[in-house]
């Protein structure tokens, strides 16, 4: 069994075979807030007249699409959580993180699909649909500002006391930036394709509009979606979201900097 550390917070994951998250892992004794057990289904399962069963009692219980037979049991409140390997012998990654993020859920925390830069210890987060393009801005800003790409896919943020603040994960899609990080969040930036760059700052209604549809929601869950949508309207209330249309050039980076910092 290891300790890792997510959003501030220690995780213990067990398993006999898989090495995890080496940048998320800690050597401090912590008592964690959540036990995942990385196992094969039949550590969780019986058998008798012809059926298998599962012995344990779980509150949730879910199987990964693309791998079925790939499953996750979980208690009500989510602090143990066993996640079965597959007939293919591989877990599934995906349970891992929804077993995370429902835990998360009740420590002011939500799941962005996003990218995030630290610029000089600030929090900036690109967010917008799938092929948008948000890597790419986090490299321009790494490129021309020499700004540190922390994650380029999932991102958290947390409300800690009366600030919030972006963190690094381990899950990182396909981009090639993962880093254990966390720093102020200044500004979330929803991006959109154009020829030509300005940035203007979203009212309230706008902000729910082009930013919620890339919050991943829990909806499998009706507390922890009412966990998140209170950390969402805080959020929404404390932190200024941003409509960027951008093209590649430094232009964008310029007019963006200018907007959050008031430079």
């Amino acid at each position: 069994m290891k300790n890792y550390i997510f959003v501030d917070s220690p995780f213990e994951i067990v398993s006999k075979k898989e090495e995890f998250y080496k940048d998320f892992y800690t050597a401090e004794s912590l008592a964690p807030i959540q036990r995942i057990n990385i196992c094969d289904f039949e550590d969780m399962s019986g058998f008798s007249y012809g059926v298998e069963y599962v012995a344990h009692n779980s509150g949730h219980f879910f199987r990964n699409r693309e791998n079925p037979t790939s499953m996750m049991f979980a208690n009500e409140d989510w602090t143990e959580v066993s996640v079965c390997r597959g007939v293919n012998g591989e877990y599934s990654n995906e349970l891992v993180v929804t077993a995370v993020y429902s835990r998360l859920c009740s420590l002011n925390t939500a799941l962005i699909h996003a990218s995030y830069v630290d610029y000089n210890g600030n929090g900036i987060v690109f967010t917008g649909p799938s092929g948008i393009g948000k890597t790419t801005q986090a490299e321009l800003w790494s490129k021309y500002r020499n700004a540190t790409i922390v994650n380029g896919d999932k991102v958290f943020v947390r409300l800690v006391g009366d600030k919030f603040y972006a963190y690094g994960s381990p899950w990182k899609g396909s981009s090639s930036y993962s880093v254990n990080h966390k720093s102020e969040l200044k500004g979330i930036v929803v991006l959109l394709q154009s020829e030509n760059n300005r940035i203007r700052k979203l009212n309230d209604i706008e902000a729910t509009q082009f930013f919620l549809p890339h919050v991943f929601m829990p909806r499998w869950s009706e507390k922890c979606m009412h966990e998140l949508f209170l950390t969402l309207n805080i959020l929404l209330e404390k932190i200024p979201v941003w409509l960027l249309e951008c093209n590649l050039e430094e232009e964008a980076i310029n007019i963006t900097e200018k907007a959050i910092f008031n430079k």
